[in-house]
């Protein structure tokens, strides 16, 4: 199951490969405006970079993101389980759940980034998987090893890594103070702090030292990153009123589920250290609405603190998976539809779900109804959650789950020998894989979503073939004018291009030149974000801004099909044109 989320060359990734291959071949995309700012030491993805490039050396690129993606997601999922486990007693079917809902659900999409997986690879799937263990050790004791934890996420991933760090030092320092009634009481976290602390301040403060000889403004940096490009990540007033409605029955729902795990086992030093990371999520989050919607924080739009509601989501899934392990002991039909609803209803549908189940179990405990009325509610129950799945949820997530349920029921809950169970089990992952190869065409009850993809090949759609073609008709280190969305061009053609909407550098400088670029090359534009794309590529396809393309040192071009061009072509599919620019 873990191995679901190394898809080669999709989404963010694409931007991170650039890099890699750059650090890989110093000739790579010779001349690419953003490879050039983004490959230099201190800037977000080094690190990250770097070390792909190493492991790819070795192997190669797609061995690389495969490997990574197995153990990053297989970490997450043993963490999340050892979690479980010792903070919350959970049993070992219980803390399985809590690992394949880490690993496998989405949940509550407000802000768009805070999840604790991705279905493609990318630094912050590594930092997730690897902070977490720090917080872990951290509350079991072992500081040094969280703090190694924390810094490998920190290098991963910079906002991650480093904000979730201070978060669990701050909150466990806080709970250890008020347990203790004494500031001595977190001495034992300041030599790793510290630790972490230095770390960090080597690789990002100190490289950056001389860039901040400029610095663009408070107001323009907003403009640019928050405003222009991804408001839909860091403009929480913007944010959908349903994704924050999902988000508050996220966090209604699991504290309720805290207040009765805090009556029934008692409070300690972890479960109370790990709601005040919680807590002090939502406070940031919270006092973001002011900080960058208002006042335009330039700190805090670089925090980007929605991202965090990760660690408000795996604190959730623990206390779930200490309630279903509890409900499976039980052994009662009514109790496992309700535990299997809560593993496998997901994304925007699991809160709505969340509340549902909960509701149900409360009634059933309380008033104790006859089998029939029992039989009843938890019927209501799932077809109200099964709606809200169709309505909310994601299919290959459900499909996921689902698959994760069987598993762990073959290993924990059949009465089994253990080598049978596990034999099982591994039968049926196998039977599983072979199910999604022949459904692979049309997909599962003929949904798109639900077909499988097994292939050991290269990307074959029509931006990849023109991105072939365009290296087979022009030397290398020429320079293109793509389509603003067309950010795999590069990777593909091993060429250059002017810009692209996704690849942003992160250096001031860098930052003022993208935005100029994206205004001279696909404006003029009134809409931001994914609106504001839409109308690059329209501008793209309408009106190409070749002159300015030269002027800019291209001498090649990528255009839609339909462009009116009365020119030479070099090659063209369905969807595309390279031309060489007159």
């Amino acid at each position: 199951m873990p191995l679901y989320a190394g898809q080669f060359g999709v989404g963010n990734q694409v931007e991170q490969f650039a890099l890699i291959e750059r650090l890989r071949d110093p000739l790579f995309a010779r001349g690419d405006f953003y490879v050039n700012s983004a490959t230099v030491l201190g800037q977000p993805r080094y690190y990250y970079a770097l070390a792909m490039s190493w492991i790819a050396g070795a192997t190669s690129l797609a061995t690389a993101v495969h490997t990574a993606a197995f153990l990053s997601n297989f970490l997450l999922g043993v963490t999340s389980f050892v979690a479980a486990r010792r903070f919350f007693a959970a049993t070992a079917t219980g803390a399985a759940a809590a690992a394949a809902m880490a690993v496998l659900n989405g949940s509550f999409s407000l802000g768009l980034a805070g999840y604790l997986s991705f279905d493609s690879y990318q630094p912050a799937s590594f930092a997730i998987a690897v902070v977490l263990s720090g917080v872990t050790l951290l509350l079991l004791g072992r500081g040094f090893a969280a703090s190694v934890c924390f810094i490998l996420g920190g290098l991963a991933h910079p906002t991650i890594g480093v904000e979730i760090a201070l978060i669990a030092f701050a909150a466990t320092g806080m709970t250890d103070v008020a347990k203790a009634r004494s500031f001595r009481a977190v001495l034992p976290l300041v030599i790793p702090g510290l630790l972490f602390l230095s770390a960090m301040v080597v690789a990002w403060a100190l490289p950056n030292m001389h860039a901040n000889a400029y610095r663009m403004s408070a107001a323009t940096f907003f403009d640019i990153i928050a405003f222009r490009r991804a408001p839909h990540h860091y403009l929480g007033l913007k944010f959908p009123g349903m994704a924050w409605f999902h988000a508050a029955l996220f966090v209604m729902g699991t504290s309720a589920v805290y207040g009765y795990a805090l009556r029934r086992l008692g409070p300690t030093r972890e479960r109370i250290a790990l709601a005040v990371m919680a807590v002090l999520v939502i406070a940031l989050c919270l006092a973001s609405l002011w900080l960058v919607d208002v006042a335009h924080n330039r700190f805090w739009v670089t925090a980007q603190v929605f991202r965090m509601l990760l660690l408000v989501k795996w604190v959730g899934f623990l206390l779930l998976g200490w309630l279903i392990g509890g409900w499976l002991i039980r052994l009662r039909p009514t109790y496992l539809m309700l535990a299997g609803t809560l593993v496998a209803v997901n994304a925007d549908a699991e809160p709505r779900a969340l509340i549902l189940v909960l509701l149900a179990a409360l009634a059933i405990e309380v008033f104790r109804p006859v089998k029939v009325l029992s039989a009843g509610v938890v019927l209501v129950t799932l077809g109200l959650s099964l709606y809200f799945q169709h309505k909310y949820g994601i299919d290959k997530q459900a499909l996921r789950l689902g698959a994760a349920c069987v598993v762990i029921a073959l290993i924990y809950m059949a009465p089994l020998p253990a080598r049978l169970s596990l034999a099982a089990a591994a039968a049926f992952s196998l039977a599983f894989l072979a199910f999604g190869y022949v459904t692979r065409a049309d997909g599962f009850l003929g949904k798109e979503d639900l077909a499988a993809t097994y292939d050991w090949q290269d990307h074959r759609d029509d931006a990849a073939d023109i991105a072939r073609k365009a290296a087979a008709t022009s030397p290398p280190g020429s320079i293109w004018l793509t389509p603003p969305d067309m950010e795999s061009f590069r990777l593909i053609s091993r060429r250059a291009v002017l810009v692209d909407f996704k690849s942003i550098p992160f250096e001031d400088r860098a930052m003022l030149e993208w935005q100029r670029r994206i205004e001279t090359l696909y404006g003029p534009l009134t809409g931001t974000g994914f609106g504001g794309r839409h109308q690059m590529e329209d501008n793209h396809r309408d009106r190409p801004a070749l002159a300015r393309a030269r002027s800019l040192g291209a001498n090649f071009a990528v255009l839609d099909v339909k462009t009116d061009w009365h020119g030479p072509v070099l090659a063209r599919n369905a969807s595309f044109k390279a031309i060489r620019i007159p």
